[in-house]
């Protein structure tokens, strides 16, 4: 199976660790959903974590979409633990951005996009809370694209925005107004489809134009934006399918020599010490043992 390290980023309270909640849900992972503020997120182990409403540590955890298994990286948001969030950034090969549809762009989405362009981790944005009064898809998608220099490609439409009785539906790639969006989204960076847009459109299909839109998120040139409200669960299957399709895994070595990173380190419920390994090549197995670098016999 394919394999994918995604990470979960947002500024503080946009709603990311409610988002891991629901993506393990659908996925089957967990049975019923917990909430940050009754403090029973899956992600949130901490004693500390459970009081304030906070994520201070990243958290890892596993589920599989499709013929995909995502590695998921759920990271503070607060500004106070970007040390934490920079140091599994580079252990990325994929990324969320949580944006609050009502706050919209706020300062630590600033540093979060900054630090994912200058690593080149591709990523897409999921506009949360739909469904809060004052929310506002159509704007923060446009603020996306003035504050972050990034070029934003509206995936959803939503209905009733700013109420309990919002709806999200996913946009179909071969109809307006999504149609044209990509076309000219991706002829920047593609001539020949640039060129079939303008003399033979026919020749667009809904085919051809999600490779191009993947090549493009993979080099970091564009950036679909889904919206939704992760508390209900609407619509996160389309981001759901972003991530089983959409998103690049890095293409790595089983056969090569053993190498990785531990990022994290905790401990288990029998207060075993537990490793968490980035590993960048080779394959590890069951009761292997390993020369560390810098290990000294005896």
């Amino acid at each position: 199976m394919r394999t994918l390290n995604l990470g979960i980023l947002a500024h503080v309270d946009a709603g990311k660790t409610s988002l891991t909640e629901r993506l393990l849900f659908d996925a089957g992972v967990i049975d019923k959903l917990g909430s940050v503020d009754t403090g029973n997120t899956q992600t949130d182990t901490l004693e500390l974590e459970r009081q304030r409403g906070i994520t201070i540590r990243a958290a890892v955890v596993s589920f599989a979409i499709g013929d995909r298994v995502v590695n998921l990286i759920d990271t503070p948001g607060h500004p106070d633990f970007i040390a934490e969030v920079e140091r599994v950034l580079g252990l990325l090969d994929a990324a969320v951005v949580v944006v609050s549809a009502v706050e919209g762009v706020q300062a630590q989405t600033r540093v979060l996009v900054r630090a994912l362009r200058r690593l080149g981790v591709p990523f897409v944005f999921f506009i949360n809370k739909v469904d809060r009064l004052g929310a506002r898809y159509g704007d923060v998608t446009e603020a996306l694209a003035a504050q972050l220099a990034v070029r934003p490609i509206a995936m959803s439409s939503v209905i009733d925005a700013g109420s309990k009785l919002a709806r999200v539906e996913a946009l179909a790639p071969g109809d307006e107004p999504l149609f044209s969006a990509l076309c000219e989204a991706l002829g920047e960076n593609d001539q020949a489809l640039l060129d079939d847009y303008v003399l033979v459109p026919e020749r667009l299909t809904t085919e051809r134009l999600g490779r191009s839109l993947a090549d493009q998120v993979a080099m970091g040139l564009v950036h679909p934006v889904f919206a939704g409200a992760a508390m209900t669960g609407a619509g996160v299957p389309a981001l759901s399918s972003a991530i089983a399709t959409l998103l690049p895994e890095r293409r790595l070595d089983p056969d090569g020599p053993v190498a990785g990173k531990i990022f994290k380190i905790e401990r288990g419920w029998g207060g075993e010490k537990l490793a968490y390994l980035y590993l960048t090549s080779g394959t590890l197995r069951l009761r292997q043992y390993l020369d560390l670098p810098g290990e000294r016999n005896g």
